[in-house]
């Protein structure tokens, strides 16, 4: 069994973010030690080099990947929560969602989860939270019983959660949330789309709230990132498509402990 289990939508096929893959395996999954991690990687069916998403990564970090008929983040989680997760959520401790543009200390995260029990059904996400929601996704959630003044009142995760075996049984037993994303996975391509606030409401639906953490953040703590000494085990908007200033920042620091400077 694993200990961490990342769930990773990439993007190569757009021009935009082709060197994020590289450069997460580089920066973005790190310090593994003895933990046992599996990295799940939800890929558009459209790339050609599969191959080459499973090398490179740092020793001890085991690889696959789901083929996902869209480029669309939103798509490609509804597509592995329906078809992949439902049948393998019980491959790890705790399943780690986060994107390709952040940057994890794997044995400093496993340290302060020891804070926490995986058998009690737990949602934990960064310190920063938001209640934004797209209009389409109200409109979806109202469905599901949601109501105006709860959703105004709602925080949900942005960008990382982390969740328990518990959390994860509860959320691919229930069938309203199979539901649910079967109808997002219907969806158009017409918005940009916010995988976050999904996923946070059906955990929701399982009676499975929000746990907010002080070592999870959503922004580029770069300066923060506790491999490099500071507090936060996950940081996240760390590319070079990014800030250009904090990406460089932030490649000179994690070489600097690399080379032992």
């Amino acid at each position: 069994m694993y200990d961490l289990h990342f769930v990773l939508p990439i993007a190569p096929t757009i021009p935009k973010y082709n060197t994020r893959l590289a450069d997460m395996k580089k920066f973005g999954i790190i310090n593994v030690g003895l933990v046992k991690v599996l990295v799940t990687l939800l890929v558009e069916e459209s790339y050609k080099e599969w191959q080459s998403l499973k090398q490179g990564w740092a020793p001890g970090i085991d690889v696959e990947y789901v083929k996902v008929p869209s480029t669309n983040v939103e798509h490609k989680y509804a597509h592995f929560y329906l078809h992949r997760f439902i049948s393998s959520w019980n491959r790890a401790t705790w399943t780690v969602r986060v994107d390709d543009d952040s940057a994890t200390d794997v044995e400093a995260l496993m340290y302060r989860l020891q804070e926490f029990d995986p058998s009690d059904p737990l949602h934990l996400v960064a310190w920063e939270t938001t209640v934004n929601l797209r209009d389409r996704h109200k409109k979806l959630y109202k469905t599901f019983g949601f109501t105006d003044e709860s959703m105004r009142n709602f925080q949900h995760t942005w960008e990382v959660c982390v969740d328990s075996y518990a959390a994860c049984e509860r959320f691919v037993q229930n069938p309203e949330v199979r539901r649910m994303f079967t109808i997002i996975r219907g969806w158009g391509l017409e918005e940009q789309p916010w995988a976050d606030a999904s996923y946070c409401y059906g955990m929701r639906m399982c009676k499975v709230f929000p746990c907010h953490v002080d070592f999870l953040s959503k922004d580029a703590n770069v300066r923060n990132f506790s491999f490099t000494g500071g507090r936060f085990t996950h940081i996240h908007e760390v590319a070079r498509d990014h800030d250009k200033g904090k990406w460089a920042y932030f490649v000179n620091s994690m070489e600097e402990v690399f080379n032992g400077v």
